[in-house]
């Protein structure tokens, strides 16, 4: 019996060590790992919220911002209009783009877009609903009256948002009108012409305005457009806008500023200009047909000038007497053709050119299909 009890303390024992062996040897283990456990014990997964950041948001969180206004080219606010932002893939910045978000702008042309992700972006401008910009579309052929179609449509411009956004901008879409005046032009002479001779309207000289132009002394016409910056209304970025005709053969569209410009000017070359008041009763109103007779001119060779004005006084034929001034442009080549405003009177002219003596001239005023020219031979000056 004895025997039996000193052998059972002699296995319990003997369990007992190997049980302490085992546990030692395991914090051994535990205390010096493979190279590799210790770095990945020390780097912890990230939050997933930062694995997958939104490009949409700002760094702390925000949404980024895309706002700023909305104007047309006098500087008006164009109202309930659509700012839809399109995103391109990052390999192909001009491909392709796809529309990413969308506003639209307030009574003052204010829109705000959030949620932008940084990059190239293009911005495109809809008018509101099927479009508030008229244009004229030819049915002569059909022999129909020329027809009045809106676009939607009003430009769009390449952009790049930054990473803190953008806010406070101005964007210029097209010219709008505070109301809009159709009617017809009956050039003198155009019985005896071909149709496919007959001359073509110039848009950019039928306007309306509030006051007759001057009479007194004017400059020649310049092409180009801006639309400026005041203190009252800042510069803003103008969009790419699409060109829409507002001439279909003789029928013309011109469109108001403001709703006291109701005296439509009518001045093309070669013809007297035409002043008539027009209603303002409606968006768009009629003006009828406004006949336009046949003035004289004069084709102005100016030899060897690059630069310079050519100053033509024109008196006689039962008008005030009246000075226009021209630029001599070094681009255009061939004389300058001047238009007076008169069929029949005298004219007097003069022409600077830097470091040339000036030269001066006068003659008749005469109607005439082919115009007279007057050669100009400058001298040094003394």
């Amino acid at each position: 019996m004895l025997k039996s009890r000193r052998q059972a303390g002699v296995l319990v024992l003997a369990l007992a060590v190997v049980l302490a062996g085992w546990w030692w040897v395991e914090r051994e283990r535990r205390a010096d790992p493979e190279p590799g456990a210790t770095q990945r014990a020390e780097s912890p997964r990230p939050p997933a919220t930062q694995a997958q950041s939104d490009p949409r948001l700002m760094p702390d969180g925000s949404p980024r911002i895309f706002a700023g206004r909305i104007v047309d080219s006098r500087g008006e606010p164009l109202a309930r209009h659509v700012v839809r932002l399109f995103a391109t893939a990052p390999d192909e910045p001009l491909a392709d783009p796809q529309p990413e978000t969308e506003a639209t702008s307030d009574e003052t042309g204010a829109f705000a877009l959030e949620g932008v992700a940084v990059g190239t972006k293009l911005l495109r401008l809809f008018g509101p609903g099927d479009g508030d910009l008229p244009s004229l579309v030819d049915r002569s052929h059909f022999g129909d009256e020329p027809l009045i179609l809106f676009h939607a449509d009003e430009g769009s411009l390449w952009l790049a948002v930054p990473a803190q956004g953008i806010e406070g901008m101005r964007f210029a879409g097209p010219r709008h009108a505070s109301f809009w005046v159709q009617g017809q032009l009956e050039f003198e002479g155009d019985s005896d012409t071909p149709p496919d001779r007959l001359r073509g309207i110039d848009e950019r000289g039928i306007t309306l305005r509030d006051a007759p132009p001057a009479w007194g002394l004017t400059e020649g016409p310049s092409p180009g457009r801006s639309i400026g910056s005041t203190p009252s209304r800042p510069m803003a970025v103008e969009l790419i806008w699409p060109s829409y005709s507002r001439h279909a053969d003789r029928t013309f569209l011109v469109g108001a500023d403001h709703p006291s410009d109701t005296l439509l000017v009518v001045s093309q070359l070669g013809y007297a200009t035409r002043s008539c008041a027009v209603p303002n009763q409606q968006l768009f109103n009629q003006a009828g047909t406004i006949r336009l007779t046949r003035v004289a001119g004069l084709d102005v060779d100016v030899f060897g000038a690059a630069m310079g004005e050519i100053e033509l006084r024109e008196t006689g034929g039962d008008l005030p007497d009246r000075v226009t001034v021209h630029a001599i442009s070094w681009r255009h080549d061939g004389p300058e053709r001047l238009w007076s405003e008169r069929r029949t009177g005298r004219y007097q002219l003069r022409v600077t050119v830097p470091g040339c003596a000036e030269w001066t001239a006068t003659g008749d005023l005469v109607l005439s299909d082919e115009l007279p020219v007057v050669r100009v031979e400058l001298e040094p000056a003394p």
